[in-house]
């Protein structure tokens, strides 16, 4: 979180894209939000089924609360498909796509 923090402070103005996964996702996200920047979630199927899949662990407590707060102060939430499709790789690939396409000045470079 603060190595997180320190990054963006010294980058300035900020506009932050990201999917909501527990972990470096809603880290980023939710220090982005505190200084007051835009914050742009790109989920890779519904809300409910990507909270249970990507953010509730057993080992990760207190996560979903975030990720829900996360969500409701988001600038915009993108879900790229209401579906998960398939194991769910193929979904996570199209949304990383999707979050890269809309990000400015980023470049896919084909990772998933």
């Amino acid at each position: 979180r603060s190595t997180i923090a320190e990054h963006l402070d010294r980058m300035g103005p900020v506009i932050g894209f990201a999917s909501a996964a527990n972990g470096g996702d809603l880290l980023f996200l939710e220090a982005v939000l505190e200084r007051s920047a835009e914050a742009h979630v790109v989920l890779s199927y519904d809300a409910d089924a990507y909270q249970k899949d990507m953010v509730d662990h057993p080992s990760a407590s207190g996560w979903g609360a975030r990720y829900r707060a996360t969500l409701s102060k988001a600038t915009r939430l993108v879900v790229t498909s209401r579906e998960k499709m398939n194991t769910g790789e193929v979904s996570l690939a199209y949304a990383s796509m999707v979050l890269q396409g809309l990000a400015p000045g980023m470049q896919y470079r084909g990772e998933a």
